[in-house]
Protein backbone atom coordinates (compact mmCIF):
# COMPACT_ATOMS: atom_id res chain seq x y z
CA UNK A 1 0.00 0.00 0.00
CA UNK A 2 1.33 3.16 -0.86
CA UNK A 3 0.92 7.02 0.60
CA UNK A 4 -1.14 8.55 -1.91
CA UNK A 5 -1.16 12.51 -1.68
CA UNK A 6 -3.19 14.87 -3.74
CA UNK A 7 -3.13 18.26 -3.77
CA UNK A 8 -5.65 20.74 -6.00
CA UNK A 9 -7.02 17.41 -7.19
CA UNK A 10 -3.53 16.49 -8.48
CA UNK A 11 -1.58 13.34 -7.09
CA UNK A 12 1.76 14.56 -5.67
CA UNK A 13 4.27 12.44 -6.88
CA UNK A 14 7.67 13.83 -4.98
CA UNK A 15 9.39 11.63 -2.64
CA UNK A 16 10.18 14.84 -0.25
CA UNK A 17 7.08 15.95 -0.74
CA UNK A 18 5.20 12.99 0.56
CA UNK A 19 7.70 12.66 3.31
CA UNK A 20 7.31 15.94 4.26
CA UNK A 21 3.25 15.67 4.94
CA UNK A 22 3.83 12.09 6.18
CA UNK A 23 6.03 13.90 8.83
CA UNK A 24 3.52 17.03 9.03
CA UNK A 25 0.94 14.28 9.82
CA UNK A 26 2.58 12.75 12.88
CA UNK A 27 3.62 16.29 14.29
CA UNK A 28 0.23 17.02 14.01
CA UNK A 29 -0.99 13.80 15.61
CA UNK A 30 1.85 14.10 17.70
CA UNK A 31 0.72 17.76 18.89
CA UNK A 32 -3.05 16.90 18.87
CA UNK A 33 -2.04 14.11 21.85
CA UNK A 34 -0.02 16.06 23.69
CA UNK A 35 -2.75 18.81 23.95
CA UNK A 36 -5.12 16.44 25.40
CA UNK A 37 -2.69 14.63 27.91
CA UNK A 38 -0.94 17.76 29.22
CA UNK A 39 -3.72 20.56 29.22
CA UNK A 40 -7.39 19.10 28.84
CA UNK A 41 -6.80 15.85 31.05
CA UNK A 42 -5.19 18.10 33.80
CA UNK A 43 -8.18 20.96 33.42
CA UNK A 44 -10.62 18.10 33.41
CA UNK A 45 -9.06 16.49 36.59
CA UNK A 46 -9.30 20.11 38.27
CA UNK A 47 -12.55 20.71 37.86
CA UNK A 48 -13.59 17.43 39.13
CA UNK A 49 -11.36 17.40 42.37
CA UNK A 50 -12.89 21.06 42.71
CA UNK A 51 -16.73 19.63 42.31
CA UNK A 52 -15.81 16.63 45.04
CA UNK A 53 -14.55 19.19 47.09
CA UNK A 54 -17.69 21.60 46.83
CA UNK A 55 -19.78 18.56 47.47
CA UNK A 56 -17.95 17.58 50.52
CA UNK A 57 -17.59 21.15 51.92
CA UNK A 58 -21.93 21.06 51.17
CA UNK A 59 -21.68 17.51 53.12
CA UNK A 60 -19.95 18.99 56.07
CA UNK A 61 -22.15 22.45 56.06
CA UNK A 62 -25.02 19.84 55.84
CA UNK A 63 -24.46 17.71 58.63
CA UNK A 64 -23.34 20.78 60.96
CA UNK A 65 -26.36 22.62 60.20
CA UNK A 66 -28.18 18.97 61.12
CA UNK A 67 -26.04 18.57 64.58
CA UNK A 68 -27.17 22.80 65.19
CA UNK A 69 -30.35 22.12 64.74
CA UNK A 70 -31.22 18.92 67.13
CA UNK A 71 -29.00 20.33 70.13
CA UNK A 72 -30.43 23.77 69.67
CA UNK A 73 -33.89 22.57 69.79
CA UNK A 74 -32.89 20.10 72.61
CA UNK A 75 -31.08 23.16 74.51
CA UNK A 76 -34.12 25.48 73.58
CA UNK A 77 -36.70 22.91 75.15
CA UNK A 78 -34.36 22.67 77.97
CA UNK A 79 -34.57 26.44 78.88
CA UNK A 80 -38.24 26.56 78.61
CA UNK A 81 -39.17 23.69 80.52
CA UNK A 82 -36.74 25.81 83.17
CA UNK A 83 -38.28 28.63 82.67
CA UNK A 84 -41.96 27.23 82.64
CA UNK A 85 -40.14 25.53 86.17
CA UNK A 86 -39.56 29.37 87.55
CA UNK A 87 -42.37 30.93 86.49
CA UNK A 88 -44.92 28.13 88.06
CA UNK A 89 -42.65 28.59 91.67
CA UNK A 90 -42.33 31.57 91.89
CA UNK A 91 -45.06 33.64 89.45
CA UNK A 92 -48.28 34.76 90.80
CA UNK A 93 -50.38 32.24 88.28
CA UNK A 94 -53.14 29.53 89.44
CA UNK A 95 -53.38 26.41 87.72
Amino acid sequence: MTLRIFLNDQECNSPVVKYGMAVAALIGTIAMAALIVFVLLPVIGISIAATMGLVIVISVGIFAAAVALTLGSAILATFIVFVDFIASKFGHRKN
